[in-house]
Parts: C-alpha cells; sequence; structure tokens
C-alpha cells in the first residue's frame, strides 16, 4: 500500500499531503489548485499550464505531448510496375515492392497540428536592361563620304580621259557625276559631323537607362527578399509559439500558459501568429 507523500505547494510553500490516488490536489493555506503529476517514481505538483477557461490543469495537457502519443508512422510497401528492357529491346514488365512510409495522426492531433513552413513568393520578373541603339547619323554619314570618294574618283577618270568622247559630253558626266558626289559629300560631312556630336550625349543617355534600370530591379528584389523574410519570421514566431502550447480538453481550447488567453480549434492559425503580449 503506497503511502501518503508530503510536498510544498508551489503558490505558497505550505506543506500539503499527496494521496496514492490524488490527481488534483488544493492547498488548505492559499487555495491554489496544483495538477499532481506522476513520472517514474518521483510525484510532482503543477501549477504552471493552467487553463485560462476554466482556470484549471488537470484537463491540460501539452500540445507536443499530444502529437507524440496520438501520431504514429507505420511502414508499408506498394507493388510498383517497372518497365524494362531486355537484350533483345523487347520491353519486360516487373513488379517491385517500393517502401512506404504512412503517418496516422487522430483527429484532434490533424487539429493541433504545427504550422506549416510557408511556400515563399517565386522571383519577381525583372525589367531588361535596354541596347544600345546605333548611331544612324554616323552610319549614314561615312556611307555617303564613301560614296562621294567613289563618286569623285569616277568623276576624275571621266574628265582625264576622253571616253565621253566630246566636250558637251564630258560637261554632261560632270553634271551627272560631279554634282551628286558634292552632295552627297556635303550631307555625309554633315552628318558625320553631327553623329560625332550626339555620340557623347547618347552614351550617356544609354548609361542611365542602365542604372535606372539596375535600380528598379534592385528595388524589386529587395521587396520580394523582404516579402520571404517576413513570411519566414511570422512561421519562426508560430512555430516557437506552438512549442508552448497547452490543450485543454475540458474546454477545447489552446492556451500558452503565461499569457493567460486561449483560443478555440478553429483559430489556432490566428492565435500563433499573433504577437506575444507585453
Amino acid at each position: 500500500m503506497e503511502e501518503i507523500v508530503q510536498l510544498t505547494c508551489p503558490a505558497c510553500g505550505g506543506s500539503l499531503n499527496v494521496s496514492p490516488n490524488a490527481i488534483v490536489l488544493t492547498c488548505q493555506h492559499c487555495g491554489t489548485e496544483s495538477f499532481v503529476r506522476r513520472e517514474g517514481g518521483s510525484i510532482m505538483l503543477e501549477s504552471f499550464a493552467r487553463c485560462p477557461r476554466c482556470g484549471r490543469n488537470d484537463r491540460a495537457e501539452k500540445v507536443s505531448a499530444i502529437m507524440s502519443s496520438q501520431t504514429q508512422k507505420i511502414s508499408s510497401s506498394e507493388i510498383q510496375t517497372r518497365v524494362v528492357t531486355n537484350q533483345y529491346g523487347q520491353p519486360i514488365y516487373q513488379q517491385v515492392a517500393v517502401p512506404k512510409v504512412v503517418t496516422q495522426s487522430s483527429e484532434l492531433a490533424k487539429k493541433l497540428k504545427p504550422p506549416e513552413k510557408p511556400k515563399l513568393y517565386p522571383p519577381p520578373v525583372t525589367k531588361i536592361y535596354p541596347r544600345r541603339k546605333p548611331n544612324t547619323a554616323l552610319t549614314f554619314g561615312i556611307i555617303l563620304l564613301v560614296t562621294a570618294f567613289l563618286g569623285l574618283i569616277f568623276t576624275v577618270i571621266a574628265l582625264s580621259t576622253s571616253m565621253f568622247g566630246s566636250n558637251d559630253t564630258q560637261s554632261m558626266a560632270l553634271l551627272l557625276c560631279g554634282l551628286p558626289t558634292l552632295l552627297f559629300g556635303v550631307v555625309g560631312i554633315g552628318l558625320t559631323i553631327l553623329g560625332i556630336t550626339s555620340a557623347g550625349a547618347k552614351k550617356l543617355k544609354f548609361q542611365q537607362d542602365c542604372q535606372s534600370v539596375e535600380q528598379e530591379n534592385k528595388k524589386v528584389f529587395g521587396n520580394w527578399k523582404a516579402a520571404n523574410q517576413q513570411l519566414i519570421a511570422k512561421w519562426q514566431v508560430a512555430r516557437d509559439r506552438w512549442e508552448d502550447l497547452y490543450y485543454c480538453h475540458r474546454d477545447d481550447c489552446v492556451f500558452i500558459p503565461e499569457e493567460g488567453t486561449c483560443a478555440s480549434l478553429g483559430k489556432i492559425k490566428e492565435y500563433l501568429e499573433k504577437e506575444k503580449p507585453s
């Protein structure tokens, strides 16, 4: 026959007598009700984890302990058919036993499961860097100058020989070849000068556009990274709070003892995600 054990009240320090079959013990000095916990051969009084709704702890149990006791993994295997090819190229169907682990949980354990790690936001779509625009004026200017130079050579050859016959014919050749050559040369010089003078401004504009795109992409990536970090931080807070969570079987609610608040099973997510009261 077990003897009565004498313990100290965790609230006032008064002497308490614990009978062998006692589950809940009320202190006759201060009225504090404590849960009698037996582990191995030792007996302890637990005043912690008192449900804020009913004010008792005899039906309060840590959520992590519930998950451990009401969740089990069962190893099994399932038959799968695989197709392999023999040395003659013919398909062969084989049945293979594939290991499989099934997790079984009670309905209560499913409701009290820890917060799942959130899905991170996908990488954002960034702007494409601009392409350097060709210097059209400089390009056409050089082409016209080369054309004018070739026309000048042709005109000089035409005038220095008698291939065009009479003077009237040479004059006509000079008119037909010389004027376009002169026109190409003047326009080519103008476009070349314009292309050279505008090259610096275009280069500066291109660099500014690239810097603008780079800054905007950095901002987008920074916001994306910050949003994912916020998700992870929120999940870590909820996970840490879940480790301290208790469940009251009497009132069907969860609570964190030192906070003095509780929530129904349908609002566990909101309860875990809220900030700890100061």
